[in-house]
């Protein structure tokens, strides 16, 4: 195959059309052919967050567990994009598999939706679903805002994945090229180029020095297959038109988020799109779409930036899923940067490569013009390399005037400031739902939950469960329907939270039943804490998720339920109870700190966590509590920190109360780095965290093996209530990050620049 044809295919890969489905059998039959996975109201959400979750199941497959980010990143692309397939035995199931073919397929859909016809009900429209390139001329109703696919929501803009993952996978295997390398097997453009032919009008001394300057330039791959080949393809189009057109970048466009509940039952449109993501509809109509829409735009730079610093990493110890996951984030990829290297940074970033661009997009437009055209003068005179140039310029102009407008309006305030440590808590979550309410009721209390999920560390050293629990009429108890487990995506998630029928469902709730149920999951968690000798835990938070039910039970009282909410709280006093519901009869058990209610609204699952699961620290634990004996010994927790971040941990007075003289070491694993630790006491409270210092020190200050010492003596003596005592770990504001990923455990470690340490105590006894 001519290496032309390499480039100009991989260049297409960021460019797909819609394909026959006789020519992709695997895909096909899976997504295509399969109605109730084509569903376009039963898809996963079309989210970064989802993508990156799913390429972790990948990553833990047998055969890919070896693979670096550029075989992932290729494989990927081979397996679900949909040129260039191959097989590979994935154990993934069917709604998986079409997840990442729609993520990572780039086409446009503008045949007219039935939502766009008044009047209209057919909701699937098979009929008339075609999907069709933006240089063919339709024989159906258009759609005045086509669907863009392939793309994903991210909080930096939308993104064409699969370009993002292009940059990455030809980075390390395709060879640069000169222009007049590419046409060796076709002679009459081997002759034009090295000809010394004068046309009218032409300049030939300048016209030989553009040719001499085209045959030398070198066309880089990881620029053709991203940005550079983004805007070479909207010029050549532009060169070879009749008439030109003044738009040669974008649309933008927004994000629909649809649920259907039940396969018979009424669609639904969600106003948050940002909760599930499902379609891209275009902001014009197909006939002013460019070849480079803002989502290829912005994929193309992530590409290009990940694909130029990749190489500045250790990408033998980095997953796809670790890159991608900093990338997008609102503190970079910080390993081996003195900047912030991320999407909310992108367009800061991108200006270092003006001059490069310019060159590249110059070659690979002349090359994918002869090669689409031939040697055709343009329609517009001029010579071929004159048409081009002019059509370069004009989109470069159009792009960098995009480029600062973006940085005016969008991503330039969206990065963490260095010095801000946020926290970083650690939860595990349980959900009790009551299923009674109407349709658009528990479709509103879901989003809430789900709202929640995806604002949580889902990570294995992070939270690492997120049950649900829901009443069910055949067995007349509680039954965890949903649990993470080692999923760690809050899209499949949210997919089976939104998507399920929860019809045969009792909408019975017994409040009664649901408290003894949760004591005795919690009394089986302290003996297993016991029996493990654990040092500490995640937090754990209650969710009590009623949209419209009383506080009921068939053999309870009032009076008793308050006792037994009352109990709890005294004797899991770190564990905070939340209701979240419309009746205000549930008010009556929010008369502690750690109980909280909160009516059901759009922005309630931001609520819950910046004012309550924020707040929640990690649960330091001492296995001699509720022992007959508690002697004291030592005691050790081991935590790991994302640079950038706070980590909180409590120690409740209960664990305090027989101590004299008690003693905390916190101490980092990794010597080269520097923690600032602090420490203090107050009353429990859940809507505040940060501690009232008592005192602060730096593992790098310390006189022996880097600890911070905290003593205590009489920590609940007669003159004071036995407060919790609240321990903060971040990193130092004068310590710089490794080039080099510190945390390489992939059974642990969410990020590779993640530092361990640890919090040891002695004298701790209780009474």
């Amino acid at each position: 195959m001519p290496i032309l044809a390499i480039l100009i295919g991989l260049l297409y890969l960021s460019h797909v059309e819609a394909q026959p489905a006789w020519v992709r059998e695997d895909l096909m039959e899976n997504c295509y052919f399969n109605w109730t996975v084509r569903d376009r109201f039963q898809r996963m959400p079309m989210t970064m967050g989802n993508l990156i979750g799913l390429i972790k199941k990948v990553e833990r497959q047998p055969i890919a567990y070896y693979w670096d980010v550029f075989t992932m990143a290729a494989n990927l692309l081979r397996r679900f994009q949909i040129d260039g397939l191959q097989f590979l035995p994935l154990n993934l199931g069917g709604s998986i598999i079409c997840a990442l073919h729609w993520m990572l397929s780039h086409s446009l859909n503008d045949t007219r939706r039935p939502e766009e016809v008044e009047g209209c009900h057919d909701r699937d429209g098979r009929h008339k679903r075609h999907a069709k390139g933006r240089n063919t001329t339709p024989d159906y109703e258009k759609s005045f805002h086509p669907l863009e696919y392939g793309v994903v929501y991210t909080d930096y803009g939308t993104v064409a994945a699969g370009q993002v993952l292009m940059g990455l996978a030809v980075r390390d295997r395709v060879a640069n090229v000169k222009v007049a390398d590419l046409f060796r097997d076709k002679s009459e453009i081997v002759k034009y180029l090295n000809s010394e032919i004068k046309m009218e009008g032409w300049n030939p001394i300048r016209n030989n020095e553009q040719r001499e300057r085209m045959q030398s330039t070198v066309i880089t791959a990881y620029y053709a297959a991203t940005i550079a080949g983004d805007l070479a393809k909207t010029a050549a189009y532009d060169a070879a038109s009749a008439n030109g057109s003044q738009q040669l970048i974008g649309p933008s466009g927004t994000w629909n988020s649809l649920t259907r509940m039940g396969e018979h039952e009424q669609v639904n449109e969600t106003s948050s799109s940002r909760l599930y993501p499902s379609e891209y509809a275009l902001a014009d109509e197909m006939d002013r779409v460019s070849h480079a829409t803002h989502a290829e735009l912005y994929g193309g730079i992530d590409g290009l930036l990940l694909a130029v610093r990749i190489k500045d990493w250790n990408s033998c110890s980095l997953k796809l899923s670790q890159i991608l996951e900093m990338y997008y984030s609102d503190r970079g990829v910080s390993l081996n940067t003195d900047r912030v290297f991320g999407a909310c940074n992108r367009f800061n970033l991108t200006e270092a490569y003006r001059a490069e661009l310019s060159s590249q997009t110059h070659a690979m437009a002349y090359a994918l013009y002869v090669e689409s055209f031939g040697l055709l003068r343009p329609p517009r005179g001029s010579s071929i390399i004159s048409r081009i140039n002019e059509s370069v310029q004009k989109v470069l102009q159009q792009y960098w005037a995009f480029v600062e407008q973006s940085k005016a309006t969008s991503c330039g305030t969206m990065c963490r400031d260095s010095k801000n440590h946020p926290p970083a808590p650690n939860v595990d979550l349980y959900v009790i739902f009551d299923m009674d309410g109407s349709e658009q009721e528990l479709l509103e209390a879901k989003e809430v939950v789900v709202d929640l999920v995806n604002r949580l560390n889902l990570a294995p050293m992070g939270t690492n469960r997120v049950a649900l629990n829901i009443s069910d009429n055949r067995r007349n108890t509680s039954t965890s329907v949903f649990d993470l487990g080692q999923e760690f995506n809050p899209g499949g998630f949210a997919f089976k939270l939104l998507k399920t029928d929860f019809r045969n469902v009792s909408s019975s709730f017994d409040f009664g039943d649901a408290m003894a149920q949760v004591r005795r999951r919690f009394q089986e968690e302290r003996k297993f804490e016991r029996d493990q000798n654990l040092g500490g835990t995640n937090g754990k938070v209650v969710l009590f998720v009623v949209p419209s039910s009383k506080p009921e039970s068939s053999d309870k009282g009032v009076g008793t339920m308050e006792n037994m909410v009352r109990d709890f709280t005294n004797d899991f006093p770190e564990i905070p109870l939340l209701f979240v519901t419309k009746d205000a009869g549930w008010d009556r058990f929010a008369k502690t700190p750690t109980c909280v209610a909160m009516r059901v609204f759009r922005n309630t699952g931001e609520r819950l966590y910046r004012d309550v699961i924020e707040n929640v620290p990690t649960r330091m634990v001492y296995p001699g509590c509720g022992q007959s004996i508690s002697d004291g010994k030592d005691n050790i927790f081991i935590g790991l920190l994302v640079p950038g971040t706070t980590r909180y941990m409590m120690y409740h007075g209960s664990r305090l109360n027989g101590s004299e003289n008690l003693v905390f070491k916190v101490k980092a694993h990794d010597s080269t780095s520097n923690l600032t630790v602090c420490w203090g006491r107050y009353v429990l409270d859940f809507g505040r965290l940060q501690p009232e210092e008592d005192g602060c020190g730096n593992t790098s200050d310390a006189k022996r093996d880097k600890k911070v010492m905290i003593e205590l003596k009489h920590p609940c003596s007669r003159n004071r209530e036995c407060d919790p005592i609240y321990i903060s770990v971040r990193v130092a504001n004068d310590f710089h990050p490794s080039k080099e990923p510190v945390c390489l455990d992939a059974a642990t470690c969410h990020f590779p620049d993640q530092i361990q340490y640890s919090v040891r105590h002695s004298g701790m006894k209780c009474k």
